[in-house]
């Protein structure tokens, strides 16, 4: 997607994806891996709000340029 806005959609389900690895791990008792998917999932969350937060607006934006980051 060189050049094309990052969609807030995008981030979400890879988000949602790393949880529910989580949820899996711990059901098979792989307490490892699910620590993993834990951090990598909180990682991305910390990075997610503060690259489409817009603290003006006190809303998310769909999407951010990857140049400007706005």
């Amino acid at each position: 997607r060189k050049g094309q806005p990052w969609p807030v959609y995008d981030s979400g389900i890879w988000y949602e994806a790393l949880r529910n690895w989580e949820i899996l791990a711990l059901r098979q008792g792989d307490t490892e891996l699910a620590e993993l998917t834990k951090t990598a999932a909180e990682k991305l969350r910390a990075t997610f709000v503060a690259l489409f937060f817009d603290a003006e607006k006190g809303l998310f934006c769909d999407s951010v340029d990857p140049v400007t980051r706005k």
